[in-house]
């Protein structure tokens, strides 16, 4: 999988290409979670943010809330 950059400073790891192993029946809610889990999207300073998820269509949105 692959990000976007979201500021300057998050230039410095990229390309943010990370590959993972998910089980076959995993679903892409299992996905989601996993990915999330692993912190792989930067926190977003101000706590909002929103990304789409692909495989090769939109396929799902995530979004960041302040807490």
């Amino acid at each position: 999988m692959t990000r976007d950059n979201v500021t300057l400073g998050d230039d410095v790891n990229a390309p943010h290409f990370l590959e993972i192993e998910i089980a076959p029946n995993w679903t892409i809610t299992e996905i989601i979670k996993y990915i999330l889990n692993i912190n792989y999207l930067p926190k977003i300073s101000g706590g909002y943010a929103t990304w789409s998820v692909a495989i090769e269509e939109p396929i799902a949105v995530l979004t960041q809330k302040k807490t």
